[in-house]
């Protein structure tokens, strides 16, 4: 869990027993400005939208740190404060950023690179990104809900 404020990350187990921590004010290596966006993968590994930063860092379950991507713009692979992150089933990286848009990373244990997809939204990502068992991609923000079906690269609200 993202203790935005503190920043850093809070570890707890499924009956909300505090495990560990880490974390702190910076902009190094496991440093944070505002951690947002916490997701999972299926080995524990823990992503974190470090929106201050404007960059996605990536730890192991216990918090030692792994890599981290993204800089400051609009470009392929930059972020202008992420605020979400999600995995799917598959590996995939989603972040969701203060450019309107949603980017989407292979993840494999080193720097990402761009998936080459249709990836605009047409509103303010501070919501949650995943992916139905359908294979039905969906945004849930603030005010609606948007899905988006890969293989038509189509948009639906």
């Amino acid at each position: 869990m993202s203790d935005t404020y503190n920043h850093r990350i809070q570890k707890f187990d499924s009956n909300g027993n505090y495990i560990t921590q880490w974390g702190t004010y910076g902009n190094g290596d496991g440093e944070f400005k505002y951690p947002v966006g916490v997701a999972v993968d299926s080995l524990g590994n823990v992503y974190v939208s470090d929106f201050g930063n404007h960059r996605i860092q990536k730890f192991n379950s216990s918090g030692r740190f792994l890599t981290q991507w993204g800089t400051l713009g609009d470009g392929d692979g930059q972020f202008n404060s992420p605020n979400g992150v999600a995995i799917d089933s598959l590996g995939n990286v989603y972040v969701a950023d203060e450019n309107y848009r949603i980017q989407v990373f292979r993840d494999n244990d080193t720097t990402p690179e761009p998936i080459p997809e249709p990836s605009t939204v047409l509103l303010l990502m501070n919501g949650i990104i995943g992916r139905e068992t359908n294979g039905l991609q969906y945004i849930k923000g603030e005010r609606r809900i948007d899905y988006f079906i890969p293989s038509r690269s189509l948009w639906f609200t």
